[in-house]
């Protein structure tokens, strides 16, 4: 008998429009109502890798309800979360205690919520169509396993856009997770350093390990946390 091949973790529909509606029917569904808790590494990082400077500018790829959000915002950079789906935005200032205002951006086919102090806001809407007329470029791109969540035919939409946000002098911050592709295939996918190097390195050559922690929920699961950066 031969033995099972990986197993997916869901099935990904073929449709990209499908795609992006199964990720805004899996938050309606409360399939993706986890805890928004800090990321550590994020945390323990952040001031370190980007030489502790003051006022950046710093995009949250992907980032659901995330509370990194609102802990950058709070250490006084200005910040930018964009993620596909209007229940994780309201959910994230709801959770907070925010209070916002929204606008409708015809550009994503969405809307803004920006924050009374007008330092963070969150594009709900379709990454893909996000660009640097709506935002300009960034200092930080923080990307907590987006990304790798994104299924593979969807990877050259996104870095098409993540070229166009990048400042001259721009950390790129980005977290992946690491499990037994024999087992298990994406997405999420596990991915390797010589494949984030071929994936980004053009645009940021420099690559660095920067940790390596399991995943306390899944036994056998890492997140390898990196930075990337030009020369």
């Amino acid at each position: 008998m031969a033995e099972a091949g990986p197993q997916p973790f869901h099935v990904v529909p073929d449709d990209p429009d499908e795609r992006l509606k199964q990720v805004v029917d899996f938050w309606n569904d409360g399939e993706m109502d986890y805890p928004a808790e800090l990321n550590p590494s994020l945390e323990k990082y952040f001031d370190q890798l980007t030489g502790s400077r003051a006022n950046l500018k710093v995009l949250v790829t992907l980032c659901g309800k995330a509370e990194d959000l609102r802990w950058l915002s709070d250490k006084g950079h200005y910040v930018v979360g964009v993620d596909i789906a209007e229940k994780a935005a309201r959910d994230f200032f709801s959770e907070q205690k925010l209070d916002y205002t929204t606008e409708e951006v015809p550009a994503i086919k969405g809307k803004v919520f920006t924050s009374k102090t007008g330092k963070l806001k969150y594009y709900s809407g379709n990454f893909f169509t996000f660009s640097r007329d709506t935002e300009g470029q960034f200092d930080v791109i923080w990307d907590a396993a987006g990304f790798v969540s994104l299924d593979k035919r969807d990877w050259d939409k996104y870095l098409a856009v993540w070229r166009t946000l990048l400042s001259p002098m721009c950390v790129f911050l980005f977290e992946t997770m690491n499990y037994d592709t024999k087992k298990y295939k994406g997405p999420p996918y596990s991915m390797e350093p010589d494949e984030i190097k071929s994936v980004f390195g053009a645009e940021l050559p420099c690559l660095q390990l920067v940790e390596t922690r399991p995943n306390e929920e899944c036994e056998g699961f890492t997140f390898n946390f990196y930075c990337l950066q030009r020369e």
